[in-house]
């Protein structure tokens, strides 16, 4: 289908199922790019998303760009970050990505707890593309933005927790499996 790369394809064929790539938004992708390459980090360069369609004879160019890091050596895992071509773009696709979660009472992502090994260059590197990271024997903390939150939880087996922020208190608490992904909700 229309933006699954081909190493997600190999992955999804050869029967790994649950999250591969974790996306962050920015502002400025090509920015990003010359910065953590001229500090020795390997990602890929920012392209738009390109896609064959009507039986191959068409090709459609997706109004944003994407770049990604390496996967994680411990884990099936890997980052991109995302950008939109300019705000026009970002308004139009508004309109058609409308999350259904919000119907149902859930407001935003507030935390990614991923478990998984980390290696020493899998550390620096997230160093290296976050700047300011929290340490410990049990875990690497990332804040985002003041609102969120990625949590690389030193582990044997992978598996992610996203938790949600919901407005509606009935919801709190209430966990969704789906792989090797748990969706649980927690308190705004």
């Amino acid at each position: 289908g229309g933006g699954w790369r081909e190493d997600w394809t190999r992955m999804h064929n050869l029967g790994h199922r649950g999250v591969v790539c974790i996306f962050l938004d920015v502002d400025d992708i090509d920015a990003l790019y010359a910065r953590l390459s001229s500090a020795g980090v390997e990602l890929s360069r920012p392209e738009p998303l390109k896609f064959k369609w009507f039986f191959g004879l068409l090709t459609r160019t997706m109004p944003w760009k994407n770049s990604y890091l390496p996967y994680f050596s411990g884990m099936p895992l890997q980052l991109g970050f995302h950008q939109m071509k300019d705000e026009k773009s970002r308004s139009y696709m508004k309109k058609f990505m409308v999350p259904n979660c919000r119907d149902g009472g859930i407001d935003a992502v507030s935390e990614i707890d991923i478990y998984g090994s980390l290696s020493t260059g899998d550390i620096d590197m997230l160093k290296a593309v976050f700047g300011g990271i929290t340490i410990s024997d049990r875990e690497v903390s990332i804040e985002l933005n003041g609102e969120q939150r990625l949590n690389f939880i030193f582990a044997a087996d992978h598996k992610c927790i996203v938790k949600c922020r919901a407005t509606d208190s009935e919801l709190i608490g209430r966990q969704t499996l789906i792989e090797n992904i748990t969706l649980k909700t927690v308190l705004q």
